[in-house]
């Protein structure tokens, strides 16, 4: 026998399609006064509790559709039931439309109180809390273990219709051999239940979908527990559809060395059928992270548009850096302070973007959780550990597991979970997380891409490791120290000091360039150095050496890569910043990063003067204004390096912006910063720009650029009677 039952929870069908007897009916009100429960349970053992039980099962059958279990004392009785109905039918005691309403009610349980040989389902996907409150409390009580999700719920319910000596075969997505959430689920089902087979198939396992998201499992499971028993399971997570076919065909990438037993030598009992018997024993004898460095889950601000910014947009003077805790960081007076919100995939160090206010030890932030929840610690978490040095990494990341080490100072997010170890095993816990080791750990523990904090935790450390701990040591800080000097390469880092291309300054901009890209080559190479070396020490200590290897494809080396049209974009926008005050070519570093213009100091800017009041026109022809972007450009060039080779280093600039035909490359250069410039200034400050684009007139017959921290109440004023008025008088 099969189970066919259909419900409307499953994807969209026709229901001209589907035979009637598989259709859920309901009862909407059992007082509706179709037929009376008393005339049915005159007669035989058939009782009106029998009847009411029958109604009550059904009164959300579209809703609860198969997941509906039958009572045994119920399903015993059925025939009973049938049996009373047709003879009170027979005698004209029920009218017809009451015989209409109970009928397919009777066969609705007959078919879900049945039991099967065999089966088959690919269930609906629903987490709990998007579950409507009466299909919510109904597996709540009735799914307690399997409640996280439909899917888990579904495939409990093929159990139940499983006979004794059946097997139930589905195909969901992977999240419940993995995740915590199912554990339970998985430990009732490991408990009770044999898995017979599997094809993981994992992404892109159908062609209409594709992606890293919906990663998928195919599984057979036997109802009853067989002691030892060893499951077929086939890895196929690489390829497309096609390719995953073609070798589960061939009966590819088999693994059936690990009985169910197995299973439970890792933390959460994660269906993990690939491990090794070494693998294994990491956990068995290795203790867990938890107990060296403490992962935790960040807060939750509630609002990150009133509480967060990006540290470019503030006042650099109400920053505060580097704070040793809560405590001094509520003495220093500062409003805003480093926040760890996760990020790209990136390791070592960076991703220091956020700022969150945190002004009088984080009152504000504060006051508002309590106003929305009653109580400030449902979302702001592990306060303690505010500003305390720790590793940190990205909740979600669909490559690697990219994590990164943080000095003194940050407050952490939901999304960028942080641990804490002591000092002295700071490097040693960085060292271990940016291996392979870590993440092959990990891929076992939940190989879903949400690294949750639960299974860093449970990454085993074993002692050997100590051993290699002063090398480690030396690797880390130099792979911190790389790192970071990249980031800092970048003027969205509020550690930038000057842009490597003109601490490179030699003869020409072409051999400034070079010497610039030779040095970002150097340090990638450096890094992937360290880093194998890192990976080797690792996998030495956790005796992995058959089952890992320590190179690290060029593509993980999270660094900056030269590319001769960006470093140029790079170089105009420094060059712009040296312009509008922001930086200059006598001293390193933010000159200017403060607000309403308020104490800026003209001597700052000795070789290349800064703008008198923040604002560069970026005009498509030369109308011979002074503080033109275009104009003021050369005058950077011919300043940053020998004039001499101006016309060498313009004709540089242009080539690497692409000219267009036979133009000359001041042309270039001022259709770039036209037309180019802003999207790109946009996309480097993530949307949230400090140059600001003004726009007047039809076809950008006047635009400038303002510098936000210049921008006063005079602003607009000035930017009509200096240019806007003078410059439509020449073009008239």
């Amino acid at each position: 026998n099969a189970a066919e039952t259909t419900d409307s929870l499953n994807s969209p069908i026709n229901k001209e399609d589907v035979p009637s007897e598989y259709l859920f009916e309901e009862i909407q009100d059992e007082k509706d006064g179709l037929f009376s429960k008393k005339s049915l349970a005159e007669k035989g053992h058939v009782s009106q509790a029998d009847i009411a039980s029958l109604l009550a099962l059904f009164e959300n059958a579209k809703t609860f559709g198969s997941l509906i279990q039958v009572p045994p004392k119920l399903a015993a009785k059925l025939s009973e039931i049938e049996k009373r109905l047709d003879d009170v039918l027979k005698h004209g005691d029920l009218t017809h439309a009451s015989a209409h309403v109970i009928k397919p009610l009777l066969q609705q349980a007959r078919l879900l109180s049945r039991q099967y040989d065999a089966v088959v389902a690919n269930p609906p996907y629903m987490g709990l809390k998007w579950l409507n409150s009466a299909l919510k409390e109904y597996v709540k009580e009735k799914y307690p273990d399997s409640k996280p999700d439909l899917c888990t719920c579904f495939i409990e319910r093929c159990a139940t219709f499983s006979s004794q000596s059946g097997v139930f075969s589905l195909v969901t997505m992977h999240g419940w051999m993995f995740l915590s959430s199912f554990e339970k689920f998985r430990t009732s089902i490991l408990l009770n239940h044999s898995l017979l087979s599997m094809a993981h198939l994992g992404p892109r396992s159908f062609s209409q979908i594709s992606g890293e998201v919906v990663q998928v499992t195919a599984f057979t499971c036997f109802k009853v527990r067989l002691k030892r028993y060893r499951a077929s399971c086939f890895r196929l997570l690489n390829g497309g559809s096609e390719e995953k076919a073609a070798a589960l065909q061939r009966g590819d990438y088999l693994h059936s060395h690990l009985s169910q037993d197995d299973f439970d030598s890792i933390p959460g009992s994660p269906i993990a059928y690939w491990v090794s018997e070494q693998f294994r024993d990491c956990f068995r004898n290795g203790k867990s992270l938890e107990e060296l460095a403490k992962p935790r889950q960040g807060m939750a601000t509630s609002d990150n548009a009133r509480f967060l910014r990006l540290w470019h947009e503030v006042d650099h003077a109400l920053i505060g850096l580097l704070l040793p805790s809560r405590h001094e960081a509520a003495k220093c007076g500062k409003k805003w302070f480093p926040y760890n919100k996760g990020g790209s995939f990136r390791k070592w160090y960076g991703n220091n973007s956020f700022l969150i206010n945190w002004e009088n030890d984080g009152s504000e932030v504060f006051a508002y959780a309590t106003e929305l929840y009653g109580s400030p610690t449902r979302s702001i978490k592990n306060a303690s550990l505010y500003f305390m040095p720790c590793v940190t990494w990205t909740d979600i990341s669909p490559a690697q597991f990219g994590v990164r080490q943080c000095e003194e100072g940050y407050v952490f997010d939901v999304a960028g979970s942080s641990a804490f170890p002591q000092k002295d095993d700071l490097n040693l816990v960085t060292g271990l997380l940016c291996s392979k080791i870590a993440f092959a750990m990990l891929t076992v523990l939940n190989p879903t891409m949400h690294f949750q904090v639960g299974n860093v935790g449970c990454i085993p450390v074993v002692d050997s490791v100590y051993q290699s701990r002063d090398r480690i040591n030396v690797i880390v800080d130099s792979a911190v120290a790389l790192a970071r000097s990249d980031w800092d390469a970048s003027e969205t880092s509020w550690d930038f000091q000057c842009i490597p291309v003109v601490q490179c300054r030699l003869g020409t901009l072409r051999l400034s360039q070079e010497a610039a890209d030779d040095e970002f080559i150097t340090r990638i190479a450096h890094l992937k150095e360290l880093e194998e070396e890192n990976n080797r020490l690792f996998i030495k200590a956790y005796g992995l050496q058959g089952e890992l290897c320590p190179e690290v494809p060029d593509d993980q080396i999270t660094l900056y890569r030269p590319d001769q049209s960006e470093d140029i974009k790079r170089l105009l926008s420094y060059a712009i910043g040296c312009m509008m005050g922001r930086y200059s070519l006598e001293k390193p570093g933010l000159i200017y990063a403060h607000s309403g213009n308020r104490d800026f100091d003209t001597d700052q800017y000795k070789s290349f003067r800064a703008d008198d009041d923040g604002i560069i026109p970026l005009l498509e022809t030369d109308w011979g204004i002074r503080d033109d972007a275009t104009n003021r450009l050369v005058e950077f060039i011919g300043v940053a390096w020998p004039k001499d080779h101006l016309d060498e280093n313009l004709q540089f600039v242009a080539d690497s912006l692409g000219p267009t035909g036979g133009e000359p490359p001041r042309d270039t250069i001022r259709r770039y910063l036209a037309t180019g410039f802003y999207k790109h200034h946009l996309s480097m400050y993530k949307k949230r720009p400090i140059y600001w684009l003004w726009v007047s007139g039809k076809q950008r017959a006047f635009q400038c650029l303002v510098y936000l921290h210049r921008y006063h109440e005079g602003t607009l004023a000035r930017m009509r009677t200096e240019y806007v008025i003078p410059l439509q008088g020449q073009i008239a």
